[in-house]
């Protein structure tokens, strides 16, 4: 079962949205087969984190390269994304 619910909006566009009752073991670390946009749409404390790397706030746009390892890591509330995937 993912950690999320996602809403297509076309065969590379989607919304996930992370509730404040995901586990975070739910939450691993993978990485993704095309290069994506992340655009944050709400967050209350949600952080990426990058292979090798110190977390961050997610927050405004960020790039996501494909084949990186990264995760998220849980904030105080809801999580809610739009997700690009770039060809």
């Amino acid at each position: 079962m993912k950690p999320y619910i996602q809403h297509n909006i076309d065969d590379n566009t989607f919304i996930r949205t992370f509730n404040l009752h995901v586990e975070p073991l739910e939450l691993q670390w993978h990485y993704d087969e095309h290069d994506r946009t992340i655009k944050v749409l709400e967050n209350n404390g949600w952080m990426l984190q990058f292979d090798d790397c110190l977390p961050f706030l997610l927050e405004g746009v960020v790039h996501i390269p494909s084949n990186v390892y990264h995760r998220v890591i849980k904030g105080n509330g809801i999580l809610k994304v739009l997700i690009e995937n770039v060809q």
